[in-house]
């Protein structure tokens, strides 16, 4: 995962983590940023779900993970492995996304899921919400986000990514 954040909450989250005065944010000054982030979004499953048939495919916990800043803004980078012994990939459904939509993701342009391992040869295939259902979001109102089904509205938005497979 690599989660741009918007410059607003980055120069708010950066304040006073500058410890060397020298300007710039290291990874080292971020490392205790980037540690809360992990622990706050698992209790949310880091906003990641893999469904294969009817099962969901549990997730070890992140590894590989940082905070940089651009000068303008951070990103959080991570990897969300699967448990070992789960096999993942065919006729599997991946999806990141926020069912309160309060958080909003997108994938990547450039190479935006990426398959490594023995499933090497399958492909991912984006399906994004049809056109105009983000304009159908900009004119619901709070009450529609207050009285969501269960499950929220994030669902409706969100840009699943199934698994072409030999």
């Amino acid at each position: 995962h690599r989660w741009p954040f918007d410059e607003p909450f980055s120069a708010y989250a950066v304040m006073g983590m500058d410890k060397d005065g020298d300007g710039k944010f290291s990874r080292e000054e971020l490392a205790p940023f980037a540690r809360i982030n992990m622990e706050s979004l698992h209790e949310y499953g880091f906003f990641t779900s893999v469904r294969q048939g009817k099962g969901a495919i549990a997730f070890s916990d992140p590894v590989d993970y940082w905070l940089d800043h651009d000068g303008k803004a951070l990103t959080l980078n991570f990897t969300l492995p699967v448990k070992e012994g789960a096999i993942v990939v065919k006729d599997a459904r991946l999806e990141v996304t926020d069912p309160s939509f309060f958080v909003s993701f997108e994938f990547a342009k450039d190479t935006p899921v990426r398959v490594e391992g023995s499933s090497k040869s399958c492909k991912p295939q984006l399906r994004p919400p049809p056109p105009g259902v983000f304009q159908r979001l900009s004119q619901l109102g709070e009450n529609a986000f207050n009285n969501a089904p269960p499950g929220g509205l994030g669902g409706d938005f969100s840009t699943p990514v199934t698994f072409s497979c030999p």
